[in-house]
Protein backbone atom coordinates (compact mmCIF):
# COMPACT_ATOMS: atom_id res chain seq x y z
CA UNK A 1 0.00 0.00 0.00
CA UNK A 2 1.40 3.40 -0.97
CA UNK A 3 0.99 6.58 1.00
CA UNK A 4 0.51 10.13 -0.21
CA UNK A 5 2.00 13.04 1.70
CA UNK A 6 -0.54 15.83 2.16
CA UNK A 7 0.39 19.42 2.90
CA UNK A 8 -1.63 20.28 6.03
CA UNK A 9 0.12 23.49 7.05
CA UNK A 10 1.13 26.77 5.44
CA UNK A 11 4.33 26.71 3.40
CA UNK A 12 7.51 26.65 5.51
CA UNK A 13 8.82 29.49 3.33
CA UNK A 14 8.01 33.15 3.94
CA UNK A 15 4.38 33.57 4.93
CA UNK A 16 2.46 35.52 7.52
CA UNK A 17 -1.09 35.31 8.72
CA UNK A 18 -3.17 38.41 8.04
CA UNK A 19 -6.29 36.90 9.58
CA UNK A 20 -9.16 34.45 9.11
CA UNK A 21 -7.19 31.69 7.37
CA UNK A 22 -5.58 34.11 4.91
CA UNK A 23 -1.81 34.29 4.45
CA UNK A 24 0.60 36.52 2.57
CA UNK A 25 3.84 35.30 0.96
CA UNK A 26 5.16 38.61 -0.38
CA UNK A 27 3.32 38.37 -3.71
CA UNK A 28 0.16 36.32 -3.27
CA UNK A 29 -2.66 35.96 -0.79
CA UNK A 30 -3.18 32.29 0.08
CA UNK A 31 -6.33 30.82 1.63
CA UNK A 32 -6.11 27.62 3.67
CA UNK A 33 -8.72 25.15 4.81
CA UNK A 34 -9.30 24.44 8.51
CA UNK A 35 -7.11 21.34 8.04
CA UNK A 36 -4.23 23.49 6.78
CA UNK A 37 -4.41 22.53 3.09
CA UNK A 38 -4.02 25.27 0.51
CA UNK A 39 -7.38 26.22 -0.99
CA UNK A 40 -6.22 28.88 -3.46
CA UNK A 41 -3.57 31.53 -4.02
CA UNK A 42 -3.84 34.72 -6.05
CA UNK A 43 -1.44 37.65 -6.63
CA UNK A 44 -2.48 40.88 -4.92
CA UNK A 45 -2.81 42.56 -8.32
CA UNK A 46 -5.18 39.83 -9.55
CA UNK A 47 -7.45 40.03 -6.50
CA UNK A 48 -7.47 43.84 -6.67
CA UNK A 49 -7.86 44.02 -10.47
CA UNK A 50 -4.51 45.52 -11.29
CA UNK A 51 -4.04 47.87 -8.30
CA UNK A 52 -0.52 48.09 -6.83
CA UNK A 53 -1.29 47.14 -3.23
CA UNK A 54 0.46 45.03 -0.63
CA UNK A 55 -0.03 43.95 3.00
CA UNK A 56 3.41 45.46 3.65
CA UNK A 57 1.62 48.83 3.78
CA UNK A 58 -1.32 47.82 5.96
CA UNK A 59 -4.15 45.31 5.97
CA UNK A 60 -7.53 44.60 7.48
CA UNK A 61 -9.33 41.31 6.84
CA UNK A 62 -12.96 40.35 7.42
CA UNK A 63 -14.56 36.95 6.74
CA UNK A 64 -18.27 36.13 6.81
CA UNK A 65 -20.44 33.61 4.96
CA UNK A 66 -17.57 32.48 2.69
CA UNK A 67 -16.79 36.06 1.73
CA UNK A 68 -13.55 37.92 2.37
CA UNK A 69 -13.56 41.72 2.54
CA UNK A 70 -9.94 42.85 2.57
CA UNK A 71 -8.29 46.28 2.67
CA UNK A 72 -4.62 46.58 1.62
CA UNK A 73 -2.34 49.61 1.51
CA UNK A 74 -1.02 51.05 -1.75
CA UNK A 75 2.67 50.57 -2.48
CA UNK A 76 4.39 53.99 -2.25
CA UNK A 77 6.13 55.38 -5.30
CA UNK A 78 9.91 54.78 -5.67
CA UNK A 79 10.50 58.41 -4.67
CA UNK A 80 8.40 57.99 -1.54
CA UNK A 81 10.18 54.76 -0.62
CA UNK A 82 13.57 56.42 -1.07
CA UNK A 83 12.49 59.35 1.12
CA UNK A 84 11.20 56.98 3.78
CA UNK A 85 14.48 55.04 3.86
CA UNK A 86 16.39 58.31 4.16
CA UNK A 87 14.17 59.49 7.02
CA UNK A 88 12.91 62.46 5.02
CA UNK A 89 9.39 63.70 5.84
CA UNK A 90 6.99 62.97 3.00
CA UNK A 91 3.39 63.52 1.99
CA UNK A 92 0.99 61.05 0.44
CA UNK A 93 -2.30 61.51 -1.35
CA UNK A 94 -4.89 60.37 1.20
CA UNK A 95 -7.06 58.99 -1.63
CA UNK A 96 -4.21 56.61 -2.55
CA UNK A 97 -3.54 55.08 0.84
CA UNK A 98 -5.90 52.09 0.68
CA UNK A 99 -8.01 49.91 -1.57
CA UNK A 100 -10.68 47.38 -0.60
CA UNK A 101 -11.83 44.23 -2.41
CA UNK A 102 -14.26 41.40 -1.74
CA UNK A 103 -13.61 37.89 -3.00
CA UNK A 104 -15.09 34.43 -2.65
CA UNK A 105 -13.42 32.59 0.24
CA UNK A 106 -13.78 29.23 -1.53
CA UNK A 107 -12.44 30.16 -4.97
CA UNK A 108 -10.63 33.50 -4.69
CA UNK A 109 -12.88 35.06 -7.33
CA UNK A 110 -13.05 38.84 -6.99
CA UNK A 111 -16.59 40.19 -6.58
CA UNK A 112 -15.90 43.93 -6.40
CA UNK A 113 -13.12 46.44 -5.82
CA UNK A 114 -13.30 49.89 -4.22
CA UNK A 115 -9.98 51.52 -5.24
CA UNK A 116 -9.98 54.43 -2.76
CA UNK A 117 -11.66 52.96 0.33
CA UNK A 118 -10.56 51.18 3.48
CA UNK A 119 -12.38 49.21 6.17
CA UNK A 120 -9.72 50.48 8.58
CA UNK A 121 -11.39 53.69 9.72
CA UNK A 122 -9.05 54.86 12.45
CA UNK A 123 -10.71 54.63 15.85
CA UNK A 124 -13.86 52.83 14.64
CA UNK A 125 -13.45 49.26 15.89
CA UNK A 126 -15.77 47.76 13.26
CA UNK A 127 -16.10 44.27 11.82
CA UNK A 128 -17.79 42.57 8.88
CA UNK A 129 -21.08 42.13 10.75
CA UNK A 130 -21.69 45.85 10.15
CA UNK A 131 -19.35 46.63 7.23
CA UNK A 132 -18.08 50.20 7.12
CA UNK A 133 -15.50 51.83 4.86
CA UNK A 134 -13.84 55.24 4.77
CA UNK A 135 -12.59 57.31 1.85
CA UNK A 136 -10.23 60.24 2.18
CA UNK A 137 -9.36 63.44 0.35
CA UNK A 138 -6.31 65.53 1.15
CA UNK A 139 -2.76 64.85 2.23
CA UNK A 140 -1.27 62.77 5.03
CA UNK A 141 2.10 64.02 6.22
CA UNK A 142 4.60 61.51 7.56
CA UNK A 143 7.45 62.86 9.68
CA UNK A 144 10.27 61.35 11.66
CA UNK A 145 8.40 61.87 14.95
CA UNK A 146 4.72 61.91 14.04
CA UNK A 147 2.08 61.60 11.34
CA UNK A 148 -0.51 64.27 10.62
CA UNK A 149 -3.92 64.02 8.96
CA UNK A 150 -5.36 67.27 10.29
CA UNK A 151 -6.75 68.50 6.97
CA UNK A 152 -7.90 65.17 5.50
CA UNK A 153 -11.60 65.13 4.64
CA UNK A 154 -13.33 61.86 5.52
CA UNK A 155 -16.47 60.19 4.17
CA UNK A 156 -17.84 57.17 6.03
CA UNK A 157 -20.09 54.60 4.31
CA UNK A 158 -21.98 51.49 5.24
CA UNK A 159 -22.05 48.94 2.43
CA UNK A 160 -23.29 45.52 1.41
CA UNK A 161 -20.45 43.04 1.74
CA UNK A 162 -21.54 40.91 -1.23
CA UNK A 163 -22.43 43.73 -3.61
CA UNK A 164 -20.16 46.53 -2.44
CA UNK A 165 -23.08 48.95 -2.81
CA UNK A 166 -23.35 51.84 -0.38
CA UNK A 167 -26.21 51.56 2.14
CA UNK A 168 -25.63 54.90 3.92
CA UNK A 169 -23.11 57.72 3.60
CA UNK A 170 -21.88 60.39 6.01
CA UNK A 171 -19.52 63.23 5.08
CA UNK A 172 -17.67 63.58 8.40
CA UNK A 173 -15.17 66.24 7.32
CA UNK A 174 -11.75 66.71 8.94
CA UNK A 175 -11.64 64.04 11.67
CA UNK A 176 -8.06 62.77 12.13
CA UNK A 177 -9.31 59.96 14.38
CA UNK A 178 -11.07 58.41 11.36
CA UNK A 179 -7.75 58.27 9.49
CA UNK A 180 -5.24 57.40 12.19
CA UNK A 181 -5.67 55.62 15.50
CA UNK A 182 -3.35 55.66 18.51
CA UNK A 183 -3.01 52.57 20.66
CA UNK A 184 -4.71 54.30 23.59
CA UNK A 185 -7.57 55.55 21.43
CA UNK A 186 -8.33 58.73 19.55
CA UNK A 187 -9.59 61.94 21.18
CA UNK A 188 -11.97 62.28 18.21
CA UNK A 189 -13.66 58.90 18.75
CA UNK A 190 -15.44 57.57 21.85
CA UNK A 191 -17.01 54.12 21.69
CA UNK A 192 -20.48 54.08 23.21
CA UNK A 193 -21.60 50.47 22.75
CA UNK A 194 -21.43 47.58 20.29
CA UNK A 195 -22.38 49.67 17.23
CA UNK A 196 -22.42 53.36 18.27
CA UNK A 197 -19.61 55.90 18.52
CA UNK A 198 -19.41 59.58 19.47
CA UNK A 199 -17.39 61.23 16.68
CA UNK A 200 -16.10 64.76 17.25
CA UNK A 201 -16.18 66.77 14.02
CA UNK A 202 -15.07 70.41 13.56
CA UNK A 203 -18.74 71.46 13.88
CA UNK A 204 -20.13 69.22 16.61
CA UNK A 205 -20.06 65.73 18.10
CA UNK A 206 -22.16 63.22 16.14
CA UNK A 207 -23.60 59.92 17.38
CA UNK A 208 -22.69 57.43 14.64
CA UNK A 209 -24.33 54.01 14.43
CA UNK A 210 -22.17 51.86 12.15
CA UNK A 211 -25.20 49.73 11.31
CA UNK A 212 -27.38 52.62 10.14
CA UNK A 213 -25.34 55.83 9.86
CA UNK A 214 -25.41 59.06 11.88
CA UNK A 215 -28.27 59.45 14.36
CA UNK A 216 -30.26 62.58 15.08
CA UNK A 217 -29.75 62.42 18.83
CA UNK A 218 -27.01 63.61 21.21
CA UNK A 219 -24.43 61.06 22.35
CA UNK A 220 -24.27 60.13 26.04
CA UNK A 221 -21.67 61.92 28.14
CA UNK A 222 -19.66 58.74 28.84
CA UNK A 223 -18.58 55.76 26.81
CA UNK A 224 -15.74 53.22 26.81
CA UNK A 225 -11.99 53.67 26.55
CA UNK A 226 -9.49 50.92 25.77
CA UNK A 227 -6.26 50.12 27.55
CA UNK A 228 -3.69 47.44 26.86
CA UNK A 229 -1.17 46.35 29.46
CA UNK A 230 1.04 43.45 30.45
CA UNK A 231 0.35 41.98 33.87
CA UNK A 232 2.50 39.72 36.05
CA UNK A 233 0.78 37.01 38.10
CA UNK A 234 1.19 37.15 41.88
CA UNK A 235 2.16 33.46 41.87
CA UNK A 236 5.18 31.70 40.34
CA UNK A 237 4.83 29.43 37.33
CA UNK A 238 7.35 26.56 37.38
CA UNK A 239 9.84 26.44 34.55
CA UNK A 240 9.76 30.04 33.41
CA UNK A 241 12.22 31.59 35.84
CA UNK A 242 9.49 33.58 37.55
CA UNK A 243 9.03 35.88 34.57
CA UNK A 244 5.49 34.97 33.50
CA UNK A 245 3.48 37.72 31.81
CA UNK A 246 0.07 37.94 30.19
CA UNK A 247 -1.76 40.59 28.21
CA UNK A 248 -4.43 42.50 30.08
CA UNK A 249 -6.49 44.30 27.45
CA UNK A 250 -9.77 45.82 28.59
CA UNK A 251 -12.40 48.48 28.03
CA UNK A 252 -13.34 50.73 30.93
CA UNK A 253 -16.02 53.45 31.32
CA UNK A 254 -14.74 56.96 30.65
CA UNK A 255 -15.71 60.51 29.73
CA UNK A 256 -13.44 63.11 28.11
CA UNK A 257 -10.50 60.71 28.43
CA UNK A 258 -10.91 60.21 32.17
CA UNK A 259 -12.28 57.15 34.02
CA UNK A 260 -15.81 57.32 35.43
CA UNK A 261 -17.39 55.07 38.04
CA UNK A 262 -20.62 54.03 36.35
CA UNK A 263 -21.01 53.21 32.62
CA UNK A 264 -23.87 54.65 30.59
CA UNK A 265 -24.24 51.53 28.39
CA UNK A 266 -23.83 47.75 28.82
CA UNK A 267 -22.03 46.46 25.69
CA UNK A 268 -20.99 42.86 25.21
CA UNK A 269 -17.37 43.74 24.36
CA UNK A 270 -16.77 45.41 27.74
CA UNK A 271 -18.61 43.28 30.29
CA UNK A 272 -21.32 40.73 31.04
CA UNK A 273 -25.06 41.36 31.41
CA UNK A 274 -27.08 38.77 33.33
CA UNK A 275 -30.68 39.72 33.89
CA UNK A 276 -30.56 43.28 35.20
CA UNK A 277 -27.01 42.97 36.58
CA UNK A 278 -23.99 44.19 34.59
CA UNK A 279 -20.37 43.43 35.52
CA UNK A 280 -17.35 45.23 34.06
CA UNK A 281 -13.74 46.10 34.86
CA UNK A 282 -12.71 49.62 35.73
CA UNK A 283 -9.59 51.52 34.62
CA UNK A 284 -7.55 49.78 37.34
CA UNK A 285 -8.64 46.25 36.47
CA UNK A 286 -11.06 45.84 39.39
CA UNK A 287 -14.30 43.97 38.68
CA UNK A 288 -17.37 46.06 39.43
CA UNK A 289 -21.09 45.49 39.01
CA UNK A 290 -24.43 47.16 39.27
CA UNK A 291 -28.13 47.03 38.52
CA UNK A 292 -29.32 48.12 35.10
CA UNK A 293 -32.34 50.42 35.31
Amino acid sequence: MSTVEVDTAPSPGYSRSIGAGLYDDGRDLIAYTDAGAERWRRPYATLFRGLDVSPDYGWKVGLSNDLYVVSLGYVPTPEQLAASRAGIPLTRDAARLWATAAFDAQTGETLWVSPAATTYCGGLDTDIRNPVRCTYAGTVRYGAQDTSAQDVQVTVEGFGAESGRTTWRWVAGAVPGLVLSAAAGSPDILRIDDTRYAVRTPQRTILLDVANGPLNEPPPASGWCFTGAVAKPAFTVDGNGGDARYKDDRWYPCAEGRPVDVPSTTPRFAGALVGNMYAWRDAYGQVRGGHVG
